[in-house]
C-alpha cells in the first residue's frame, strides 16, 4: 500500500505542477500581450538555424548513449543510438517522470539483452555526468560574465557549488559488499558498476568532454533563439542559464521537466538584464522547436530502429550479473 500511496502522489504532485505551470504561463501571457508581438517577427531561417543546433544536441546525447552502451558491450551505430536518442527524447517530452527512458530500456532489453539494472547505470551516469559539468559550466559562465560584463549572481554560484560538491561525491564512491537482502544488492551492483566506470579514466573523460559538448550545443541553440528573437544575449550568458536549466531538469516528474526546466530558463536571464516576458518570449520559441522537431523526427527514426541490427551482447554480457568495463584501450565507441 505504501508504493501504492507514494505512486498516486507522484501522479497527482506531477499534474499538479503541469496545471500550475501552463496556468501561469497563459495568464502571463493574456496580461502582456504586446511583449509577446515579438514572436511574429520570428523568420524561417531563424528557427531553421535552432532546429539545426537542437539537433546538434540530439546527435550529441545519441553519441553519449553509443559510449555508455559500447562500456556494456552493446555495439550500435551511430545512427541508431541517435534514432533511439530522439524516440526516447520525444516520449520524455510527452510523458512525465521520463517515461522514454524507460521505454528505451525496455527497447534494449528486448532487441539487445541489456539487463535493466545496466541500462540504469547508464541512466544514472548520464545525469550525475550532466550533474557535474553543468555545474562546473555555470561556474565559468558566471565568471567569464562578471569578468567581461561586471555581472555576476551570489545565489546561482552558490547553489551550483552545492550542486558540483555533491555530484563530485559520487565520483569517490567505494564498493560495497553484497548482502542476502535481494533489494540492496540492486543498489549495491549498482554503486559498484558505477564505481568501475569512474576507475576507466579514459573513459570518463570521454564522456565528460561528450556532455561538455552537448552542453554547448544547448547553450548555442539558446544563443540563437534570441538571436532571432532580435534580443541581445552574451555568450556566458547563455551557458550559465542553460546549465542551470539542465541541472534543474534532472529531477523530473513532469512531461518534458515542465515546471523547474522553465522556471530555471524565465528566471535565470533576469540575472543578465533579460526581462521575464523577453524570457518567456524565447522560452516559447525554444520549446517549440523543441517539440516540433521531436515530433517530426521520432517517426522517422522509429522505423529506423524498431528491427534490431547487431550489436547484441554475448550471454555472459547480457546476464542479470555485473561484468566490468572495458580494458585500458577498450572499446567505448563500439
Amino acid at each position: 500500500m505504501p508504493a501504492e500511496i507514494t505512486k498516486h502522489l507522484r501522479r497527482h504532485l506531477s499534474t499538479l505542477i503541469v496545471v500550475v505551470t501552463l496556468g501561469a504561463l497563459v495568464y502571463f501571457i493574456a496580461a502582456h500581450r504586446e511583449d509577446f508581438k515579438v514572436l511574429y517577427e520570428l523568420d524561417v531561417v531563424a528557427l531553421l538555424k535552432i532546429f539545426a543546433a537542437v539537433v546538434l544536441c540530439w546527435v550529441v546525447g545519441g553519441y553519449q548513449l553509443k559510449v555508455f552502451l559500447g562500456h556494456h558491450g552493446v555495439h550500435l551505430p551511430c545512427q541508431r543510438c541517435f534514432g533511439l536518442y530522439v524516440v526516447m527524447s520525444m516520449i520524455n517530452i510527452v510523458t512525465p517522470v521520463r517515461g522514454g527512458t524507460g521505454i528505451a530500456a525496455v527497447y534494449l532489453k528486448h532487441h539487445y539483452g541489456l539487463a535493466f539494472r545496466r541500462f540504469a547505470l547508464v541512466a544514472v551516469g548520464t545525469y550525475v555526468l550532466a550533474a557535474a559539468v553543468n555545474s562546473v559550466l555555470a561556474l565559468v559562465g558566471l565568471a567569464w560574465s562578471h569578468v567581461a560584463y561586471g555581472v555576476f549572481s551570489v545565489p546561482a554560484a552558490v547553489g551550483a557549488g552545492i550542486i558540483l560538491a555533491v555530484s563530485v561525491g559520487f565520483f569517490f564512491v567505494p564498493n560495497l559488499r553484497e548482502s542476502d537482502r535481494w533489494g540492496w544488492n540492486h543498489v549495491v551492483q549498482l554503486v559498484n558498476g558505477w564505481h568501475r566506470l569512474v576507475k576507466d579514466r579514459r573513459l570518463l573523460v570521454k564522456l565528460l568532454s561528450i556532455s561538455c559538448v552537448q552542453s554547448f550545443a544547448q547553450a548555442l541553440a539558446y544563443l540563437l533563439t534570441f538571436d532571432g528573437l532580435e534580443m541581445t544575449l552574451t555568450w556566458p550568458a547563455a551557458l550559465t542559464i542553460v546549465s542551470m536549466s539542465i541541472i534543474a531538469s534532472l529531477v523530473s516528474l513532469t512531461p518534458a521537466s515542465l515546471g523547474p526546466y522553465d522556471a530555471a530558463l524565465v528566471a535565470g536571464p533576469t540575472i543578465f538584464g533579460i526581462t521575464i516576458s523577453q524570457a518567456m518570449a524565447a522560452l516559447l520559441v525554444f520549446r517549440g522547436v523543441s517539440l516540433v522537431g521531436a515530433t517530426v523526427l521520432a517517426g522517422p527514426f522509429w522505423f529506423l530502429i524498431r528491427e534490431p541490427a547487431g550489436g547484441k551482447p554475448s550471454p555472459d554480457q547480457s546476464s542479470s550479473e555485473p561484468t566490468p568495463g572495458p580494458s585500458a584501450d577498450g572499446d567505448a565507441d563500439g
